[in-house]
């Protein structure tokens, strides 16, 4: 396994903190099991695993490839056990996606990416323009602190942020379910799934037109049937290359331009 030795990268999400011991609901739990049933190509083996500050991905003997964000430092046990992977199957590795270590759910994360075949047809826009389209003058919701909030907050009647962190202007939690039960549209950060909220954001905003988006965003149309309405990710499109950045601590932006393809799956 391709590794870099951890050092602060810069903008990182939970830079300098432990990860909490995220609490499974029922929900999430039949949730994920749902994504898990519908994976495809359970059988390929990975033969890479690449960890960086930001971001893991792992590349299959066959030229799958599948990655997920890297959210919190990484203890000696979760390196332990995700190198204990290679070599094993994606459907064994997608498993992860019920351990407790979240470093061992993003490679969970990554393998249901590499082992989920995507329709020949893919829409062009991206999860900001439908976010902009649908929420001008609306009251939207983001779960998850991404770049393009101040824009979008120029559009909207009134943006919420929710965030794990406590940073300014967030939503502080005790007011989420209100929030969420009231806003318009909904943009939820693929990494819910890791952090073990997905179920909860998609049930209590359901009545919101919702993107799930970002790269961890598994891109698997079962998600429709929980309320969503875009999927906003990524493909592998250059291992090598995608490999190359992930080491050099490249933020999904960045990636981007290198080894990944952005991708949009919309509903019927």
């Amino acid at each position: 396994m391709a590794e870099k030795e951890p050092s602060l990268c810069r903008n990182r999400p939970f830079a300098e903190e432990a990860a909490p011991l995220f609490e499974a609901s029922s929900e999430e739990t039949a949730l994920v099991e749902k994504l898990l049933e519908t994976m495809i190509h359970r059988q390929q083996r990975i033969c890479r695993i690449t960890r960086g500050e930001r971001a893991l991905c792992l590349i299959t003997e066959e030229g799958l490839g599948g990655t997920a964000s890297n959210l919190f430092p990484n203890s000696p046990e979760e390196l332990e056990i995700i190198h204990s992977f290679e070599g094993k199957t994606l459907g064994e590795a997608a498993e992860l996606l019920h351990h407790p270590l979240i470093l061992c759910r993003s490679l969970g994360m990554a393998a249901l990416g590499a082992g989920t075949p995507l329709p020949e047809t893919l829409e062009s826009r991206g999860a900001l323009e439908y976010l902009l389209e649908k929420g001008a003058g609306k009251t939207v919701t983001i779960v998850g602190n991404f770049p393009f909030i101040p824009r979008l907050r120029k559009e909207a009647g009134t943006l919420h942020l929710l965030e794990l962190r406590e940073i300014p202007g967030a939503v502080p939690r005790k007011e989420w379910e209100k929030v969420l039960s009231e806003t318009h549209v909904l943009g939820i950060t693929g990494t819910a799934i890791l952090t073990r909220s997905l179920a909860y954001f998609l049930e209590k905003g359901s009545s919101a037109f919702s993107v799930i988006l970002g790269p961890s965003t598994p891109m698997m149309k079962v998600l429709f049937d929980y309320g969503a309405k875009v999927l906003a990710g990524s493909r592998v499109r250059n291992p090598e290359a995608l490999e190359k950045g992930i080491l050099q601590g490249d933020c999904f932006r960045e990636l981007q331009k290198k080894g990944l393809e952005h991708i949009v799956l919309e509903s019927a």
